[in-house]
């Protein structure tokens, strides 16, 4: 088994139907049919935009955020400027 790529770097907003349809076929071609991929999976390493056929996924992975607390909300906040606070939960 190879380890999977969700979003290669630098990558920019895709349709989530899109993503979700890729990233199945991966996991099939890649030999792991026991898993079901979910977006849970990627908690921490994507962001979903929007609702329905307009959602849309982009990689924002907290490791590249700073720790420093006000650096890190300055730069979640340059990202996009509202947020759900489920969005921004540990």
């Amino acid at each position: 088994k190879r380890p999977l790529t969700v979003a290669p770097a630098g990558s920019t907003a895709r349709p989530l139907s899109e993503f979700m349809e890729q990233w199945r076929k991966a996991v099939r071609e890649a030999a792991y049919d026991s898993i079901e991929p979910d977006l849970g999976m990627l908690r921490g390493e994507v962001l979903v935009e929007g609702k329905g056929s307009a959602a849309v996924v982009r990689p924002l992975s907290i490791r590249q955020l700073p720790i420093n607390a006000k650096q890190r909300f300055e730069r979640l906040f340059a990202f996009k400027p509202q947020w759900e606070a489920t969005e921004l939960e540990p």
